[in-house]
């Protein structure tokens, strides 16, 4: 896929087991910096997401977002993770 800014579906994925999954690592916006510990690591070819057992950066999920991780999780003296009305956070 060339470089651009977005990417377009002619119709909706499937919801069978052809669906799509995206994920984008490679943020450019001058605005946004993902601290290293919010990136998310992979294996296997990017068949297995990991991720860390400890939050320790402040995190916010924003109103117009979703987002996952697996737990167990601590949350480390001081860090807040806030979860603004309308954004879902789901440990799994």
């Amino acid at each position: 896929m060339p470089n651009g800014t977005s990417l377009t579906f002619t119709e909706a994925p499937s919801s069978g087991t052809g669906n799509i999954f995206v994920i984008y690592l490679g943020a450019t916006d001058v605005s946004t910096t993902i601290p290293v510990q919010n990136k998310g690591n992979f294996k296997n070819g990017g068949m297995f997401r990991v991720n860390s057992q400890t939050v320790d950066v402040n995190t916010t999920i924003e109103a117009t977002e979703n987002a996952t991780a697996t737990g167990p999780l601590t949350v480390s003296s001081g860090i807040t993770i806030t979860v603004n009305s309308g954004g879902n956070l789901a440990i799994i």
